[in-house]
């Protein structure tokens, strides 16, 4: 279960970054320090909630808790990579 969560986790991250990357490239210069400076927001609130997550699965005992906590981390990162998609496919459809 650990390494198909693993697994998911490297897709979704994959995934966010080729959206953030074709993103860049569709916007004009202001929109992309814009999307810039979002993002780097983003990946504060990022480490902000991996840590949140991990403060309650930290106090959990018991092997199905890794998965758990490697699921929520991989919520977040698919949250972001969707939304990322969605800003995409606004631009490509317009």
């Amino acid at each position: 279960m650990v390494e198909c969560t693993d697994k998911a986790y490297a897709a979704w991250d994959k995934e966010l970054n080729k959206n953030y990357g074709e993103l860049m490239r569709a916007l004009n210069p202001k929109q992309k320090e814009a999307l810039r400076l979002a993002q780097l927001e983003w990946i504060k609130y990022r480490d902000l909630e991996f840590k949140s997550i991990d403060s309650v699965y930290d106090t959990l005992e018991g092997t199905m808790y890794i998965p758990m906590r490697i699921s929520a981390h991989v919520e977040v990162i698919k949250k972001r990579a969707l939304e990322l998609k969605d800003l995409l496919d606004l631009i490509k459809d317009s």
